[in-house]
């Protein structure tokens, strides 16, 4: 997933994260989009990904991705519980079809 620009926040413990790639498996944003495929097209791009572990709570198992994915569609919420960096609890939820709200907690 590319992100062309960020918006600093305001909070005063807060990440300096630049624009540029980030992994769709294992941060919040990548897996709330993730999960708003079909059941199908997410399979085939679970499958074509490299799961790589990134923390203790990365997600490198293609069949427990498909899992999280499926309750992320269900509840309309991802969670990256520090699956990307370690101290970072990330959560993006979805409202309606073409919102997705953020929130973070270091």
């Amino acid at each position: 997933m590319l992100y062309l620009d960020r918006m600093e926040a305001p909070w005063p413990l807060r990440l300096d994260l630049k624009p540029g790639h980030v992994l769709v498996y294992c941060s919040a944003s990548g897996k709330l989009l993730l999960a708003m495929q079909t059941r199908e097209q997410r399979s085939v791009i679970v499958r074509a990904l490299k799961l790589e572990r990134l923390t203790p709570n990365t997600i490198t198992d293609p069949e427990l991705l498909d899992a999280e994915l499926d309750r992320t569609a269900r509840k309309r919420v991802a969670i990256d519980n520090e699956e990307f960096v370690v101290g970072r609890l990330r959560g993006h939820a979805r409202d309606g079809w073409t919102q997705a709200t953020n929130a973070s907690r270091l």
